[in-house]
């Protein structure tokens, strides 16, 4: 068996033992193609992920951050961002939850 696939199954289920510890759904696995744009959007729910092959930038509230194999990164809701895949995709898992919405906020 090759022993990247035995290390990206490690990271996957190290990975999700984190995301059960902190409240997360079971993690996806998410594939995305090279020099992919995700215009800005958000989410209604909280992410937390961990690159496990090639790398992903995010652009949020001005800044830039790249990350890489083994890299965990974390976007709270209704964060606006971008994705960008890198030059030889990117390759992620992810787990969601429903972030706490500030009262004070509700009309």
């Amino acid at each position: 068996m090759d022993g990247s696939i035995t290390s990206i199954d490690k990271m996957v289920s190290d990975f999700n033992a984190t995301l059960n510890t902190k409240g997360y759904t079971n993690g996806v696995v998410r594939e995305v193609t090279p020099n992919v744009l995700v215009h800005s959007h958000s989410h209604a729910f909280d992410v937390l992920a961990k690159v496990l092959q090639g790398e992903i930038t995010l652009v949020a509230q001005g800044e830039s951050s790249t990350y890489e194999i083994g890299d965990i990164f974390d976007m709270p809701q209704m964060c606006l961002h971008e994705e960008v895949s890198g030059p030889e995709g990117v390759t992620y898992i992810y787990g969601t939850r429903v972030g706490q919405v500030n009262s004070a906020s509700r009309v």
